[in-house]
């Protein structure tokens, strides 16, 4: 409730309320407890991570193993672990940093999409030219094998007049 005015905000009471929600919604940042009802937060995240990779994850708690954490932090992909209580001014940096990160990312992967269209289109127009010159490179060596006859024509002429001229 207290970041309500920043930002948009999806409340679910349960992992599976979560991928209701993640199902109809375009989320940009996913904040869990480890501890819910049915599923638990790593648990959520695993399913989060299968079908909805985009969104920045944080994964909060009062307590846990550090062996616990090392495990859902590089399982879950998890962009950072926060331990409870937490307070606002840090969230806040928190929640701003983690959605600069998800626009970095969204950015990076809108210029590669852009990138490898543009490769795509440099590559046709690499094929388009190659074939041009591979039809004018053709088309030379028609021109040459006909100035080559024409030569040998030409010198079996004179050859042939030059015989007759002094014959």
């Amino acid at each position: 409730s207290i970041f309500r005015r920043i930002y948009t905000v999806f409340v679910a009471q349960s992992g599976f309320e979560g991928l209701e929600i993640l199902a109809k919604e375009k989320i940009d940042l996913i904040i869990t407890d480890q501890q819910m009802p049915t599923m638990s937060g790593s648990e959520f995240l695993e399913e989060v991570l299968v079908k909805y990779p985009d969104p920045i994850r944080l994964i909060l708690t009062a307590y846990s193993s550090i062996e616990a954490v090392i495990d859902i932090i590089n399982k879950c992909d998890v962009y950072r672990y926060i331990t409870k209580p937490w307070v606002k001014e840090d969230m806040a940096i928190i929640l701003k940093k983690a959605l600069t990160t998800y626009q970095l990312q969204q950015d990076n992967k809108r210029l590669l999409i852009e990138l490898k269209e543009a490769n795509q289109e440099l590559e046709h127009k690499v094929d388009l030219r190659t074939q041009s010159y591979l039809k004018t490179n053709q088309e030379l060596l028609i021109a040459k094998e006909k100035v080559e006859e024409a030569s040998k024509t030409k010198e079996l002429f004179l050859s042939t007049m030059s015989h007759e001229i002094r014959t």
